[in-house]
């Protein structure tokens, strides 16, 4: 498929005041409630979520095909909220914002049983009306696209997101960038208060009154100027239809590599979406409502999603010197603590897997009690790992889970270390259960109840009982049984030869460089058996999620 046309970033012509008023939520307010809560979804919903793992476009495609199959049985109108990080963002986004018009069927593409897949069929095109056509793009070319039309380095990366995985949507344009809502009725009652936007483009929510919220995962890592940093402390940064921000208020001091410093306050609280990016606060109006420096350019779909996925561009930060002339490609965002006296800071975002890859956590803070956490992991899961003995390596499962339990665990570029959630006792017979799952040949999933633990870094009061369904992403024998034959040696070849063929790897395509160095896509063949084969599995496991989700309290 073609790639979006690239531009000016600033649309001629905007007219904005120099002030925007906007509702504001904080945790300190007596009367705080997450601002979704007055949705209609809300009350027809128990607090259930799915969460997408990060992975690139290995986890956008099995994003696309688990979405499917939750479609196909009819559950996703029993989801409260997805979450979703990184690659995950890239498969979620496209589907719940938007042309409410569009087709479920038609963004998630049709289903094929294992029985009936040819090889003719995966090398054909991908309609560029589905999702999974997206992953097919060359991400760097896109990034090139930018360079040749000298868009600002902290742009480069965020508009090549925009223009591959969004603009096929209709959901981004550089040209006119458009602020975030939850609906047309949100949009007017924001129009009303701000009448300088009237003529301005509005995103809203595809279907909000039958799809699940969305929560985009992103981290703030610190002041921009200040890249790279001694140590890196991040701060979660979520972006929702309704508002965006983090509730917990953090003052801290930030050290740069060459000795600089600088303190400051970020956190405490949300704005409305379309208010991201505002410098400061000007006036109180009221219990809920704040007048601020208006954003000098809003905060897109293509911000969220951009810093979402953003590690790429954190790598390449890390390795600046190499790269003279260029510049960080960190994105950035004017952010401030929502307090009267709170300077602005232009801060430098991360990859929402800096700090927790799964999009659980924000949930947790939510207290949502019932959850489907898929990990589109590309770690298969080590059937010789004795979870009671040690902590895993990174290549014995993925390196997001042992954190959540309590064990010091991470990989590159994350800071995991402040993640627990449940008790240490919990981890050894979830491993136990998950390679049983993939001992006997079947889709690794495993149903848990956990009482969850306090954790003041991320806001999540403890003591409440939670269940969750864990998704593991690994080969399924049941399944490969089923394929032609000429697929299913392709698929074991994939494995066999220091991992050699079309179909490599399959299903822990590599996040990067899984058929070139230099980009993250994936091939038609590659990206549709994936989506097949989350969206079989899932169904496999039908009873299981529709007992989770669909059961009310």
């Amino acid at each position: 498929m073609g790639r979006a046309t690239v531009g000016a970033l600033e649309p001629p012509g905007v007219c904005m005041s120099s002030t925007v008023v906007t509702r504001w939520s904080r945790p300190q307010d007596a009367s705080f409630t997450f601002p979704e809560q007055h949705l209609p979804l809300i009350q027809r919903t128990d607090a259930t979520g799915v969460c997408f793992s990060g992975g690139g476009t290995r986890a956008q495609c099995a994003a696309v095909g688990q979405l499917r199959a939750l479609s196909m049985l009819g559950l996703l109108a029993d989801v409260r909220y997805i979450s979703s990080v990184s690659g995950g963002s890239w498969g979620t986004a496209p589907f719940l914002w938007g042309d409410p018009g569009r087709r479920d069927e038609d963004l998630l593409g049709p289903h094929t049983r294992p029985e009936d897949i040819t090889m003719d069929a995966l090398e054909a095109p991908i309609p560029t009306t589905c999702i999974l056509s997206t992953a097919t793009t060359n991400l760097d070319a896109a990034m090139g696209d930018q360079r040749a039309v000298d868009t600002p380095t902290d742009r480069i990366w965020t508009e090549a997101v925009g223009a591959v995985y969004l603009a096929p949507f209709d959901l981004h344009n550089p040209q006119s960038p458009a602020f975030l809502t939850g609906s047309t009725k949100e949009r007017d009652t924001i129009v009303a208060r701000n009448p300088a936007l009237a003529d301005h483009p509005f995103l809203c929510a595809r279907a909000p009154e039958r799809l699940p919220y969305h929560v985009i995962n992103s981290c703030i890592l610190g002041p921009a100027e200040l890249e790279p940093f001694t140590d890196e402390s991040p701060l979660s940064f979520e972006t929702t239809p309704l508002y965006g921000g983090n509730p917990q208020r953090r003052e801290q001091l930030y050290f740069s590599k060459d000795g600089r410093w600088q303190e400051a306050r970020l956190g405490g609280g949300y704005v409305e979406s379309f208010a991201l990016g505002s410098s400061q606060l000007v006036s109180i109006d009221g219990a809920n409502l704040v007048t601020v420096a208006a954003p000098t350019r809003p905060f897109t779909l293509a911000d969220a999603v951009g810093t979402s996925s953003a590690a790429f561009a954190g790598v390449t930060a890390s390795i600046s010197g190499l790269l003279r002339g260029l510049g960080s490609l960190t994105p950035t965002y004017t952010g401030w603590s929502l307090e009267a006296d709170a300077p602005s800071h232009h801060m430098a975002m991360g990859d929402g897997g800096v700090l927790e890859n799964y999009g659980l956590l924000t949930l947790l803070r939510r207290q949502v009690q019932r959850v489907v956490v898929f990990i589109n992991t590309s770690t298969a899961l080590d059937l010789d790992y004795e979870p009671e003995a040690c902590v895993p390596d990174t290549d014995q499962i993925d390196s997001f889970l042992p954190a959540l339990f309590g064990f010091r665990h991470s990989s590159f570029g994350t800071a995991l270390q402040n993640n627990q959630v449940f008790a240490g006792a919990d981890w050894a017979p979830l491993v136990r259960a998950l390679q049983a799952a993939r001992r006997d040949g079947r889709p690794v999933v495993h149903h848990t109840r956990h009482t969850v633990l306090e954790n003041l870094v991320w806001g999540i009061d403890g003591g409440y009982e939670v269940e969750v369904l864990w998704c593991y992403l690994e080969r399924v024998p049941q399944w490969e049984d089923r394929l032609p034959d000429d697929v299913g040696a392709a698929v074991d070849r994939g494995h066999r030869l220091f991992f050699k063929g079309e179909l490599a790897r399959f299903p822990h395509y590599k996040t990067a460089g899984q058929d070139s160095l230099a980009d993250v896509h994936l091939s038609p063949e590659q990206a549709r058996l994936l989506a097949d084969f989350t969206c079989e599995t899932v169904q496999m496991d039908a009873t299981i999620f529709a007992d989770l989700l669909r059961r009310r309290t």
